[in-house]
C-alpha cells in the first residue's frame, strides 16, 4: 500500500481550476501552469514563485491543462481545450528566457473545434506511410455523451509547428 503524508500548504492568492507539472525552463525545481481566476499562470521552479507569465485575466481551460513536447524542438508546449469550442495551443519559446524574450510560451493559437472539449490526451497516435512524426492531440468533444462515445476529434501536425483537425470520413479517429 501507498502513503500519503500531508506536505506544507502552499497559498496562490486565487482559486486554482486546473494544472500541470513539468520541467518548461530546464532548470532545477518543478515548473507549473496554473489555471486559475486570474487568469493561466506560468510559475517557474516553484510553485511559490511569482507568475514569469499570465495569459489572460480570468479562467482560461475548459479541459485539463497538457504539457508536452509536441514539435519535438526539447522545449514543451502548453494546450488544453478553451471555453470558446476551441483548442489553445502555445509554442514554447528557447530558454533560458533573455531580455527580449522574457516568457516560456508564446501567445496562443487556436483551433476551432465546433463544440466543447471535455478532455485531451497528448501522445503519438497514428503511424506509418504518410504520418507526420511527433504526438497528435485527441480530443473528446461534448458531443460524445450524446453520440455514444464517438464524437473524438484527432489534431494532427500540419508540418509548420501547428496542428488541424485530422478526422476519417466517418467522424471517428485513426488510432
Amino acid at each position: 500500500s501507498v502513503d500519503f503524508l500531508a506536505g506544507p500548504q502552499t497559498t496562490i492568492g486565487t482559486a486554482v481550476r486546473g494544472i500541470a507539472i513539468g520541467d518548461i525552463d530546464h532548470e532545477p525545481g518543478k515548473d507549473y501552469a496554473l489555471d486559475t481566476d486570474d487568469g493561466l499562470e506560468i510559475r517557474l521552479g516553484s510553485l511559490t514563485n511569482a507568475p514569469t507569465q499570465v495569459f489572460g485575466d480570468s479562467r482560461r481551460a475548459r479541459t485539463p491543462l497538457v504539457l508536452a513536447d509536441l514539435d519535438l524542438d526539447g522545449r514543451v508546449e502548453l494546450v488544453y481545450g478553451t471555453p470558446d469550442g476551441e483548442v489553445a495551443h502555445h509554442r514554447g519559446v528557447p530558454l533560458p528566457a533573455t531580455a527580449t524574450e522574457p516568457y516560456p510560451f508564446e501567445p496562443a493559437a487556436t483551433i476551432a473545434l465546433g463544440t466543447d472539449a471535455d478532455q485531451i490526451g497528448v501522445d503519438r497516435i497514428r503511424s506509418g506511410p504518410g504520418a507526420i512524426p511527433g504526438p497528435e492531440i485527441l480530443v473528446l468533444t461534448n458531443d460524445g455523451a450524446s453520440h455514444q462515445g464517438d464524437a473524438m476529434r484527432l489534431l494532427t501536425p500540419d508540418g509548420s509547428g501547428g496542428f488541424a483537425l485530422g478526422e476519417r470520413d466517418d467522424g471517428t479517429v485513426e488510432g
